[in-house]
């Protein structure tokens, strides 16, 4: 049986060999995607799972949104949310969508901050300059 590779040894056999053909000369677009590649291999190794506390906040709002026909029933407490909020805008200024939106946001605006904490180190890389440098 073949074990899974870890995070930290698929980035120590890949990063080297894409700089290496980084700093070659070559087209602008591969300079770019290899600079990308190994922006999402540093994004791997170094992200954090979701907080549990937030996710249970997100639980709890849900449930002081029973009843509310923009919320649906089933799914994980993330897709229900994410699902609310996109219904929400189709019905926005409702009464139900304000509640929704109310409730929902904050909560996934401070998780959408962190989320944008942990990747935009990668942005440099999209511009197509190599993570470190």
């Amino acid at each position: 049986m073949i074990g899974r590779v870890s995070p930290p040894a698929v980035h120590a056999a890949i990063r080297p060999t894409l700089r290496a053909l980084y700093d070659e000369p070559s087209r602008d677009w591969s300079r770019l995607m290899l600079a990308c590649l190994a922006a999402v291999l540093d994004h791997v190794e170094r992200r954090a799972d979701r907080d549990p506390t937030t996710s249970q906040q997100l639980a709890e709002a849900l449930d002081t949104l029973a009843g509310n026909p923009l919320v649906p029933s089933s799914g994980s407490s993330w897709d229900r949310a994410a699902r609310a909020l996109a219904a929400a805008v189709e019905r926005d200024g409702s009464a139900e969508a304000v509640a929704v939106q109310a409730r929902l946001r904050p909560i996934l605006v401070t998780e959408l901050d962190s989320e944008l904490a942990q990747s935009s180190p990668m942005l440099t890389a999209f511009r197509g300059r190599w993570p470190d440098a």
